[in-house]
C-alpha cells in the first residue's frame, strides 16, 4: 500500500462501522447467490446427503463454527489482495473492465497452481523445488480445469463488479467470498458428489460445486445487475 500509495479507502476498506454492516450485507448476498446453485444440485441429484454421517446436534454447530472461521480467514486474504491491492494498483493504469478481467484471470489461475508430487526425504535435491515449480506451471495448462478455470473467473469477475460499483465496498467481497466458501466447505462435510449422475457436467471434479452451473449462473446475475443499472 506504501509503495502504490494507496491509502485503506482507496483500497476498499469502509470506517468500520460500515465495513461490519458490509460484511453481513455481503454474507447474504453470498447466500443468496450461492443457495440456488446447491438447491439445483440437490434436486438434479449431483450432490446426496451423506447417509453415513453420523448427524449430531454438536457435530453440526462445530462444523458450522469451524469452516465459517476458515472461511472468513480465506476471504480476508484473498480479497484485499485481489480485489483490493490488485485490482486498484491495475484501474490506475488500465480501464475498470481490463482490470476485472485481469485480476480475476489472476485469482482463478492460483487455485490449480499446486503441485500433487510427493518427494521422498532421502530423494530431494537441489533441483527438487524446480521440478514442483514446474509441475504447477504445467497444471495450469491441464484442459480438465478448463470448467472449474471459467467458473472461478465469472467469481472473480462477480466480486470485481461489486467491488467497484460501490465506493470502499471490501467489506461487500469479504462477506460475500466468506459464505460463498463456508457453504461450499459444509457441502463437503454434509453431502457427497453422485459422478454418475446424468448431469454431472454442471460440476467439475475440483470441488464438486464450481463448474458450468455456477459460471452460467453467476453470468446471468451480473447480466441482470447491468441490465437493470441500465432501465433506471
Amino acid at each position: 500500500m506504501a509503495y502504490l500509495k494507496i491509502d485503506k479507502t482507496e483500497l476498499g476498506f469502509a470506517p468500520r462501522p460500515m465495513f461490519l454492516k458490509q460484511l453481513l450485507q455481503g454474507f447474504l448476498l453470498g447466500f443468496v447467490t450461492l443457495m440456488p446453485v446447491f438447491i439445483v444440485l440437490y434436486i438434479l441429484g449431483v450432490n446426496v446427503i451423506d447417509e453415513e454421517q453420523l448427524w449430531t446436534t454438536e457435530f453440526l454447530a462445530k462444523q458450522i463454527i469451524i469452516n465459517l472461521l476458515i472461511a472468513l480467514l480465506i476471504s480476508s486474504i484473498e480479497e484485499p489482495l485481489f480485489r483490493g491491492i490488485l485490482l486498484t494498483s491495475l484501474s490506475k493504469k488500465l480501464s475498470t473492465a481490463a482490470a476485472i478481467i485481469i485480476s480475476s484471470t489472476y485469482y482463478a489461475g492460483l487455485h490449480f497452481f499446486s503441485s500433487k508430487t510427493d518427494i521422498p526425504l532421502q530423494d530431494i535435491t537441489l533441483l527438487s523445488g524446480f521440478e514442483l515449480l514446474a509441475e504447477a506451471f504445467s497444471n495450469l495448462w491441464n484442459t480438465e480445469i478448463i470448467s472449474a478455470f471459467l467458473a472461478l473467473l465469472m467469481v472473480g469477475i462477480f466480486l470485481g463488479v461489486l467491488r467497484t460499483q460501490t465506493k470502499a465496498s471490501l467489506g461487500l467481497c469479504i462477506g460475500c467470498h466468506t459464505c460463498w466458501v463456508w457453504q461450499i466447505k459444509m457441502s463437503k462435510k454434509l453431502l457427497n458428489t453422485d459422478f454418475s449422475s446424468q448431469y454431472i457436467d454442471l460440476v467439475s471434479s475440483y470441488d464438486g460445486v464450481v463448474g458450468p452451473l455456477v459460471a452460467c449462473w453467476l453470468m446471468l446475475a451480473i447480466g441482470g445487475y447491468f441490465a437493470y443499472q441500465r432501465l433506471r
